[in-house]
């Protein structure tokens, strides 16, 4: 009997290890093949489970600090996501990160474009000086650290190099939807 039990809680450890489901504050968050985590969300007056894919596990970014209460200076009526000069086209990754869930009609339904801090043909010239009352700004930034706070009202999400700006975006956004405190 002493056998049959030590087996079965190592059987029980050894499928919580390899698993590809696990739970996050009470949210099912799921691994695909593809190395994406799903996590189960549910809208408002729908009982049907819908998923929401982020390229990291909510897990992995604890360690990136972040200002609370950003929450109320991001959903405004429109938002805008400034990158300068000096970062590539993999921080846009970032922006379609938060974008994707600002801008989800069942979500907040917030328009939500790219914009640079510098001008560069037709596209949309945005700083932190242009946050109002309807308009959020978040500037996307490399820094020593990686972290997400504001300076006024203006949203700073910042990482040591281009990947830790998506995750510190990520966090931004998982932390909005409460999935992240």
């Amino acid at each position: 009997i002493l056998f049959l039990i030590s087996l079965l809680v190592l059987v029980f450890y050894y499928y919580e290890q390899n698993s590809n489901s696990s739970k996050y504050n009470g949210f099912n968050v799921y691994k695909t093949p593809q190395n994406f985590y799903n996590i189960e969300i549910y809208f408002k007056n729908d009982p049907s489970p819908h998923y929401l894919s982020f390229r990291y596990n909510p897990k992995d970014l604890e360690y990136i600090s972040i200002e609370p209460n950003l929450r109320e200076k991001l959903l405004k009526n429109e938002i805008f996501i400034t990158l300068g000069p000096e970062l590539t086209s993999t921080s846009v990754v970032a922006l379609s990160e938060i974008s994707k869930v600002t801008g989800n009609k069942f979500l907040y339904n917030i328009p939500t474009r790219g914009a640079l801090t510098y001008l560069k043909d037709n596209n949309p010239f945005k700083t932190c000086t242009d946050v109002n009352l309807r308009t959020a700004i978040i500037l996307l930034k490399l820094s020593n650290e990686t972290k997400v706070s504001s300076e006024e009202d203006c949203i700073i999400v910042e990482g040591k190099d281009e990947d830790e700006i998506i995750k510190a975006g990520t966090r931004l956004t998982l932390t909005t939807l409460g999935i992240m405190k």
